[in-house]
């Protein structure tokens, strides 16, 4: 089995979408897909069914955040995702 690979100073953000009855699950994304910029513009195209959370992270510098759908910041909170560098 071929391992996946990224880059560790990357940012990586994951979209959790909610699947009714099924469940719900990280949508699968290829890593170089994964910057904020492409998953902002994928969630404000309507890409993802019922998106309920983004997970960001950077493995190199060991951090974390989350942003549910809920929060009436949102939006604000997955732009600024966006300046992160």
């Amino acid at each position: 089995m071929r391992s996946a690979s990224f880059t560790p100073e990357q940012d990586l953000h994951f979209v959790l979408c909610d699947f009714g009855r099924s469940g719900q699950a990280y949508v699968e994304t290829d890593p170089s897909q994964a910057d904020a910029s492409t998953i902002v513009r994928n969630l404000l195209d309507g890409q993802y069914t019922r998106p309920v959370q983004v997970l960001a992270l950077n493995v190199e510098e060991g951090w974390s955040e989350t942003s549910r759908s809920s929060s009436p910041r949102r939006s604000e909170t997955w732009r600024g995702g966006m300046d992160k560098s």
